[in-house]
């Protein structure tokens, strides 16, 4: 039986078949030989043919007899496939670039979306995640300059601590060792800033050295230079929420005062108190506390039910002893007569005695 056959150096129609068949040439190079070099010619085995006793099946070759059979073509390198496919060695390999290319595509929205809001994020950094106005958009407003003065709370071009020349330039006439301040007004009135300038006198003085000496003080220290600092507040609103209130200094008498929590009471040697002696009820009072009394005068009228019963008691016993009394008159007289005896002579006495 005939059968086709193919010939022995077919490795070039092999590797431009796969080519167009879509097979990737870029695999690894140990497949592409195994898939090359292991290439074998079909066989076509014909009717079963009887080998000696054993009835074993050969395949019929697809050489004619007394031909030579070809020998196996050797394995051949990747150089060789590559030219036989015809194809330069340092060629891009187009199956790979394809897929970059379709991963690419692929990732562009997920791109597209980081992007979008990594610039969300930097706006909002930049903007303080509030919506600028349109001039600021244009680029027709510029960024106020920062003038503020973190150390002291108030304007940087107001600050009178950072910049001493806003103040008027004043004289200073150092310390004052009688009084123990500086600048003293009492030697130097034109410090003061009064209504109308004002001499001082040697009463203003004196009253000055007895308001000083009624009770012992502190003593300034002369180097400390705090009298210079000023308090300042941001605007004229914030100064009057604090309750700050500015006006000008105006004579008047100096009186010194204490401001403490105390309780007013009356003079415990000047002060008696008088109780009622038996339970009963008030029903007027004459005096009130702190009223000053003398010895004799009513206080109140108080109804007690013991004073009833000791009044009774009382008036019982003042006509019991007037009794007795007339009776031991009586005894006398007649005992003075000879006509009642003494034993009842002193009877009456011992009766008027009781009584």
């Amino acid at each position: 039986m005939r059968c086709a056959t193919r010939p022995a150096g077919t490795a070039h129609a092999v590797a431009a078949w796969l080519y167009l068949c879509g097979t990737d040439l870029q695999q690894e190079p140990s497949t592409m030989s195994r898939g090359i070099a292991d290439f074998r010619p079909p066989q076509v085995f014909g009717p079963a043919q009887a080998a000696g006793s054993s009835g074993e099946q050969r395949p019929a070759s697809s050489v004619a007899p007394g031909a030579e059979i070809p020998k196996a073509k050797e394995r051949v390198s990747d150089q060789e496939r590559i030219e036989a496919a015809g194809r330069p060695a340092d060629a891009p390999p187009a199956g790979r670039l394809r897929r970059w290319t379709s991963h690419a595509v692929r990732s562009l929205p997920s791109a597209l979306v980081l992007a979008i809001l990594g610039a969300l994020g930097v706006y909002g950094h930049y903007w303080g995640w509030t919506l600028p106005k349109l001039s600021a958009l244009a680029g027709a407003a510029e960024r106020a300059e920062d003038d503020w003065c973190e150390e002291h709370s108030v304007p940087e071009s107001r600050c009178v601590e950072c910049h001493p020349q806003l103040l008027p330039p004043e004289e200073e006439f150092g310390w004052c060792k009688a009084h123990g301040i500086p600048n003293c007004p009492l030697e130097h009135p034109e410090v003061a800033q009064l209504k109308t300038p004002v001499k001082m006198t040697e009463a203003d003085r004196q009253r000055a050295a007895l308001a000083l000496a009624i009770a012992p003080r502190p003593e300034n220290n002369p180097i400390c230079k705090n009298y210079r600092r000023r308090v300042q507040f941001a605007s004229l609103e914030a100064m009057r929420k604090a309750g700050v209130d500015v006006a000008v200094v105006e004579r008047h008498p100096i009186v010194e005062s204490l401001s403490v929590h105390a309780e007013v009471r009356y003079d415990q040697t000047r002060l008696a108190s008088v109780a009622s002696r038996l339970a009963g009820t008030v029903w007027r009072v004459e005096k009130n506390v702190g009223d000053a009394v003398a010895a004799g005068q009513l206080l109140a009228v108080v109804d007690a039910p013991e004073v009833g019963r000791a009044k009774a008691e009382l008036l019982q016993a003042l006509a019991q002893t007037e009794l007795a009394r007339h009776a031991l008159e009586r005894i006398r007289r007649l005992a003075a007569q000879g006509i009642t005896p003494g034993r009842q002579l002193q009877a009456a006495q011992a009766e008027s005695l009781q009584a």
